[in-house]
């Protein structure tokens, strides 16, 4: 069905995609759905819901397609990392007097006979 409506419209049913050949059908459609609903920022079992999946494996592993650009966003949402506080330097040991060894060796010495 999906197939002769893009023959007739002039559009190609195989496209050579930044990840190799893509095949555009029925199920590609639900990938982009799928796709754009978790980029929304909605998680798995919400996807799987309006899916209308049973199992999170179909859903995560034949539907949801994660790009560069995808992931560069997700790292990009990381917060910043903050300047060294004093706070930080103390749970590290830094500027942290040094304590004197206070363990004991224990040496095992042979009698005299």
């Amino acid at each position: 069905m999906l197939k002769s409506d893009l023959d007739a419209s002039g559009i190609p049913v195989r496209i050579d995609g930044p990840e190799g050949d893509e095949v555009r059908d029925f199920h590609a459609l639900r990938n982009c759905y799928i796709s754009n609903v978790l980029r929304t920022g909605a998680d798995l079992e919400q996807a799987m819901t309006l899916a209308r999946h049973s199992d999170p494996r179909l859903t995560a592993g034949r539907y949801a397609r994660t790009r560069l650009f995808d992931l560069g966003t997700v790292v990009n949402k990381l917060p910043q990392p903050a300047a060294p506080t004093t706070e930080c330097a103390a749970l590290s040991g830094v500027g942290r007097p040094k304590r004197a060894n206070t363990s004991v060796a224990v040496v095992k010495t042979r009698p005299r006979i």
